[in-house]
Order: structure tokens, then C-alpha cells, then sequence
């Protein structure tokens, strides 16, 4: 296969929010906060292009995490009752055979819409 497009990480949340968080310093090198993505667009930039990976700390507010996280295992609870259960998850260029990831794809709904919109507000000037 070819090599997998960049990754943009939509960053951690602000402690106490219930969905899972990842260390800062794993992403340091290619980490950026909303405000300085504003100020540093060509920066951000270059570090997508060069590196393949852009973290953006506190893309999404606490309340827009913690909705889109509920809805995610509340769909994730119907998926693994549903017998065609295959067909709501994706295969991620072969992790889903060792069984390290597997990416659930999410029905339209106000969490989904909400985080998307938050998302391309935020990175609109990198597009």
C-alpha cells in the first residue's frame, strides 16, 4: 500500500473531561495550540507538509468532547450488538488484522456535526 496520507490529531481536551487524553510532550515537535495555529498558519503548515502530522492542542471545547465521546460509545455499544457489525468499521491500512486499531465510521448527529464544525473553523486557513 502506499503510505498513509498526514494526520491531523485533533489535541487533548482540558482535564476533567471524561473522554481519553494523550501526554502532551508525545506530540511536542509537531504540536500547535488553536491560537498559535492562528498566528502561525505558514508554520503549521510546513510542519503538516514536512512532517505528515499536525496536533493542534484544544481544537474542541470540553462540552463538544465530552457529547461527541458519549455518542461514540453509545454507538459503539449498538455496533457490537449488530450482526452486520463489519460494516460500521474501517479497516486502517491493516492495523485491524493485528488488532491495534480499528476506526468506527459514526452516523450524522448533532455531536458528530458539532465537532466537525469546530474542527474546520479552527483549521479553515490551512486548507
Amino acid at each position: 500500500r502506499d503510505d498513509p496520507p498526514g494526520i491531523l490529531v485533533m489535541g487533548d481536551t482540558e482535564e476533567g473531561s471524561s473522554a481519553p487524553s494523550i501526554p502532551n510532550d508525545t506530540f511536542k515537535p509537531f504540536s500547535f495550540s488553536v491560537e498559535q495555529l492562528a498566528e502561525s498558519v505558514s508554520e503549521a503548515s510546513v510542519t503538516f507538509n514536512t512532517h505528515g502530522l499536525l496536533h493542534i492542542q484544544g481544537i474542541l471545547s470540553e462540552a463538544v468532547v465530552d457529547a461527541l465521546h458519549a455518542r461514540i460509545e453509545s454507538e459503539l455499544a449498538l455496533r457490537r450488538e449488530d450482526a452486520n457489525a463489519e460494516a460500521w468499521f474501517g479497516d486502517v491500512y491493516g492495523f485491524e488484522e493485528k488488532g491495534f486499531r480499528w476506526d468506527m465510521k459514526l452516523t450524522r448527529s448533532p455531536a458528530v456535526r458539532d465537532a466537525l464544525v469546530s474542527v474546520i473553523q479552527v483549521i479553515k486557513a490551512l486548507l
